[in-house]
């Protein structure tokens, strides 16, 4: 069986490479290619396969003629999204492109949940999950604690108005800490009022740097997103914390931040039971294996 991942974007894309580039790389098989969307026009008639998984298609490349034309071949569609992507589009315009498609696979329940409610689509669960890495953070006691949040810029707001009163309490019984953000966009400052920006360390996602800047803190701050939204997020940051040994926290308890800042041996038994859960849940050879249950893989 030949088995072809179309990625939406390459490996520096959050969501192609934990969907994947690195489900092709931790699969090991000559028979499971990965090509990026941009170039696959290209290519399309060198391409053979009996699957080809599109993922998170880009429905202004990934129109109605490219998928005849792979359905002509008798290969077998495969849709997998991260995000709900069906409500980007008119609703007539995804029936027909789910009509194309053999099967779906989404990266989390609610999201699942989600498209059988919205469409009437079953689809199977395969989570993000991360290649092993035995590095890890070693925790000690320090003057002042690094909490970190990451992710796309635009979510920041969304994400941490939730837990602006905590922090701003926080700062008026003067615990010292900084708040760490990674993402696209350092140069642009946070734009809620808290008086958040000069206790905020801005840092430029990077691929190459960013394991090592996650590791450099001591917790992490993930606030989860309101409504049915949040319902439908991946657990790909608190798994990708949680390899690194980080507690990770989403700030709705006051008792919970102070502790993970003041607490060193808190923070050492939290984040040793987030590295074992990683271990336990987060590898990415599990979701190969769920892709070969899917596939019928021999």
């Amino acid at each position: 069986m030949n088995v072809t991942f179309v990625a939406r974007g390459g490996v520096q894309t959050a969501s192609s490479r934990f969907r994947a580039w690195n489900i092709v790389e931790a699969w090991q098989d000559r028979r499971v290619r990965c090509h990026w969307l941009e170039q696959i026009e290209g290519i399309l008639d060198t391409i053979v396969a009996d699957v080809i998984v599109l993922q998170k298609p880009d429905f202004r490349r990934v129109g109605p003629r490219l998928l005849d034309d792979l359905a002509a071949t008798g290969t077998r569609l495969i849709c997998d999204i991260p995000d709900p992507v069906w409500c980007l589009m008119k609703d007539a315009d995804w029936r027909d492109f789910a009509s194309r498609v053999h099967d779906f696979v989404v990266s989390n329940p609610g999201l699942g949940r989600a498209l059988e409610e919205d469409h009437g689509i079953k689809s199977t669960v395969i989570a993000d999950r991360m290649p092993y890495t035995a590095k890890h953070k070693e925790h000690r006691a320090t003057l002042r604690p690094i909490m970190v949040w990451f992710g796309q810029s635009f979510s920041r707001e969304v994400s941490l108005a939730s837990v602006g009163q905590h922090l701003a309490r926080i700062r008026a019984n003067d615990i010292p800490f900084t708040l760490r953000m990674i993402d696209e966009s350092p140069e642009e400052e946070f734009r809620l009022q808290f008086g958040w920006n000069d206790w905020i360390d801005y840092r430029k996602w990077n691929l190459q740097t960013f394991e090592d800047e996650l590791i450099q803190a001591d917790f992490a701050l993930l606030p989860g997103f309101p409504g049915r939204w949040g319902q439908m997020k991946s657990w790909n940051k608190p798994i990708t914390a949680s390899w690194a040994g980080l507690p990770v926290t989403d700030g709705q308890s006051y008792d919970e931040l102070y502790r993970l800042l003041t607490d060193v041996q808190y923070r050492t038994d939290q984040g040793a039971k987030a590295r074992a859960w990683a271990e336990r849940e987060g590898d990415v050879r599990q979701s190969v294996q769920e892709w070969k249950d899917l596939l019928g893989w021999k």
